[in-house]
């Protein structure tokens, strides 16, 4: 058993049991002296069985073995004769996604607060690589074992197909995981009960690695590596608030400032010992730069009258990055780059939101609000024009390219009134306009429209009914595909300017939502519920032209008793999507080349459980036992006649299917004690399943399956099943 993690148990029951015995005589003194001390902690053991060894187990948190603090609080209030307070609370306390608060101060006055946090995110158990990273950001591999990969992949035939199992054979499995640290730190401090200024500062480290894909020479080296991670990220915010019976106003300073300490990616090409025209022996990819982002937040409110009130806030902000550029290539056997034109980007931004809303309650039995939104989102970077640029390490393309200052403004308007109708009714109508204005995208502005209502009745204590409705309709003015990042014009294929982006185009949208509640007895309550989303894409022939969404389920609560009550749940969604679009190229752009294709997702999830207190409480029992089934269906087909001349859409077909089933049940018993001691045994199975032919045989050399990947080496980064039984038996301590 890991001894610091017995330690650190210890410690947290010492100082349990001293807030308990220090807590006892302070009750003794005077009334003006008592402080009031209270806590609970629970601790535990946990031993684990079954097959866990997929990295779905402990995708977002830690499940050790052995000894564990589910939680420890602590709370005294009435300190030193003042009305001063300490309260501390853990989480999860000896494991990687642990939680740490502590809050102290005098009410009315001035508070500090303290907090860390720490989250996990496993990826995967399964890798492996043959690369080393001989410092951060940079991954080599052995000469010896580069020459042996460039002769197999130079072979006639190439045999690849042996050498490079072998070389995988004596590399061990490893985990590719991060960590995320925060940590922060709150002052409060209160000069009057109507004003408050505040001043926070956090800072967030995130370490490890993830699976990154790289391609090197076009795409005849495709890479995966673990992208090394070490981030930085620093975060100001200072503010004040002021507020009364007529209104309030607050203002606020907030600055973000991030640092990787990784600048770039460079790797090995494994097969290519020295560099080639059009064959690299390695690759290079810039990461994501530092930058900073600073924003001002002024909000206010105030009642006009007694019906009648006003509120607003307007935030400016600005964004900045100037990390510098990479050389245009690293492989030293091309020449004629041209120079950059510049050396490194300047990014700037500038962003201005502003809310107004309007509420209003002059007429008995109606309500007014209207709502004025607009969000600036301005790119002040410089467009920058670059001759011509290295193809992935691999080859010079003379084409000019330029990078675009993409930038947008959105300016929203609602209006809605409710009235209250008789026996428990009521009806809300809506009106939403928006409009959108953007640069270098496809369309310039488009208009969209929105109606809508919601009715809600309760005519008595036990039925309930609501139901909700909006249209919207989504008008673009004309679309014209954008080639601007091409100064002298497209010298490819260019856009197909059929295709219509389904975030721009024209669009009419149908939302419905139903809630009903029955309780035809006390002990009995009945739910279920309803919705869908359907969009449709009217005046697109190519690209997603129907988008449909719906949703339903129920809950059913029997409680007979006050200690016993049973529940069951079911609730199921289902998505569809359907496009079309076109197989095409510079010499064969023929509309017997489309292709259709319509991809389904269905999700299932049931759930029931029992909660019961027997013997007059002295047993506790609750249990619960869920299934989620997700199905997926991607359906393909070609929409020509293959006998006629032209025709390349050979390989349209039907995907198989994927899914995953997610299996969860638990049991716990509670048996409280005298003396606020409470033995708990809690008994929690987890089984996860999956189907998916994109990964379900992925490994680091996938020629065997796809012999166009012979010259490539992946992470081999897989998600398994698991099947897993958690034991654990705690005592929980109440002072």
């Amino acid at each position: 058993m890991n001894a610091r993690r017995i330690r650190k148990a210890g410690w947290l029951v010492g100082v349990s049991t001293l807030a308990f015995l220090v807590g006892g005589p302070l009750y003794g003194q005077e009334p003006s002296d008592k402080p009031v001390v209270s806590g609970s902690v629970e601790v535990g053991f946990r031993q684990l069985g079954g097959n866990r060894d997929s990295s779905k187990f402990e995708e977002y948190r830690d499940i050790p073995s052995g000894v564990f603090v589910r939680y420890f609080r602590f709370s005294a209030d009435d300190l030193f004769r003042k009305n001063f307070f300490i309260h501390f609370q853990t989480r999860e306390s000896l494991e990687k996604d642990q939680t740490y608060l502590l809050d102290l101060g005098v009410p009315g006055k001035y508070q500090f607060e303290f907090r860390w946090d720490q989250t996990p995110h496993l990826f995967t158990t399964s890798a492996q690589s043959l690369f080393l990273q001989s410092s951060p950001g940079v991954f080599t591999i052995a000469d010896p074992v580069q020459a042996i990969l460039q002769a197999a992949a130079t072979s006639v035939p190439r045999t690849t197909t042996t050498v490079v199992p072998a070389l995988f054979a004596s590399e061990q499995l490893f985990g590719v995981s991060l960590r995320r640290d925060t940590g922060s730190v709150k002052f409060v401090y209160m000069p009057t009960p109507d004003w408050d200024v505040r001043f926070q500062y956090a800072r967030e480290r995130q370490t490890g690695a993830r699976p990154f894909g790289t391609t090197t020479n076009a795409f005849t080296n495709v890479i995966e590596l673990p992208e090394p991670i070490d981030y930085r990220t620093h975060l100001l915010q200072a503010g004040t608030e002021y507020s009364n019976k007529q209104g309030g106003f607050q203002a606020s300073y907030t600055g973000s400032f991030f640092q990787n300490q990784v600048d770039e990616l460079v790797w090995d090409n494994p097969f290519r010992v020295t560099d080639g025209v059009n064959n690299s022996s390695r690759g290079r990819l810039d990461l994501y730069p530092d930058n900073s982002a600073h924003s001002l937040n002024f909000a206010g409110a105030f009642n006009i009258n007694d019906s009648t009130r006003f509120m607003a806030s307007v935030v400016p902000g600005w964004m900045r990055q100037n990390d510098p550029f990479l050389p245009f290539t690293i492989n030293t056997a091309i020449t004629g780059a041209p120079s950059l034109p510049a050396t490194s980007l300047d990014g700037k931004k500038q962003t201005l939101a502003m809310n107004y809303t309007v509420t209003s309650s002059a007429i008995p039995s109606l309500g007014l609000t209207a709502r004025l939104r607009s969000y600036d989102y301005n790119n002040n970077t410089r467009s920058l024009i670059f001759d011509a640029y290295v193809r992935t390490d691999g080859s010079l393309q003379a084409t000019p390219r330029r990078s675009l200052p993409y930038q947008y403004d959105r300016l929203n308007f609602d209006l809605s009134t409710s009235w209250e109708l008789p026996k428990g009714s009521s009806l809300k109508l809506l009106y939403e306009w928006e409009r959108f204005d953007r640069e270098h995208r496809d369309i310039e502005r488009s208009n969209e429209h929105t109606v809508g209502f919601t009715f809600d009745t309760s005519p008595n204590n036990w039925f309930l009914f609501r139901a909700s409705y909006k249209y919207s309709n989504r008008v673009p003015e004309e679309y014209e595909p954008n080639e601007e990042s091409f100064p002298l014009g497209d010298p490819g294929l260019g856009q197909f300017h059929e295709l219509r982006k389904f975030d721009q185009a024209a669009r009419r949208r149908h939302r419905a939502e139903t809630l009903l509640q029955i309780t035809p007895a006390d002990a009995l309550v009945f739910s279920a519920f309803y919705g869908t989303t359907q969009n449709d894409y009217k005046d697109s022939e190519y690209g997603l032209l129907k988008d449909l969404n719906y949703n339903f389920g129920f809950d059913l609560t029997y409680s007979p008793r006050p200690e016993f009550s049973i529940f069951a749940e079911y609730t199921r969604e289902r998505d569809k999507y359907s496009q079309l679009s076109r197989q095409r190229s510079a010499t064969n752009d023929n509309p017997n080349n489309d292709w259709a294709s319509d991809s389904r997702d269905l999700i299932d999830t049931w759930g029931a459980g029992i909660n019961a207190s027997l013997l007059e409480n002295r047993l506790i029992f609750d249990g619960f036992y869920g299934l989620s089934v997700a199905k997926g269906l991607i359906l393909t087909q070609a929409e020509g006649d293959p006998t006629l001349p032209g025709f390349v859409v050979t390989t349209a077909t039907n995907y198989p299917t994927t899914g995953n089933r997610f299996h969860q049940a638990y049991a716990t018993l509670k048996i409280p004690l005298a003396h606020q001691l409470t033995p708990k045994f809690e008994y929690r199975y987890e089984r996860y399943g999956r189907a998916d032919f994109q990964i379900d045989r992925i490994a680091p050399f996938m020629a065997p399956i796809d012999a166009g990947a012979d010259r490539s080496i992946f992470l081999g980064a897989g998600v398994t099943p698991y099947n897993a039984h958690i034991f654990s038996a705690t005592l929980e301590y109440i002072f």
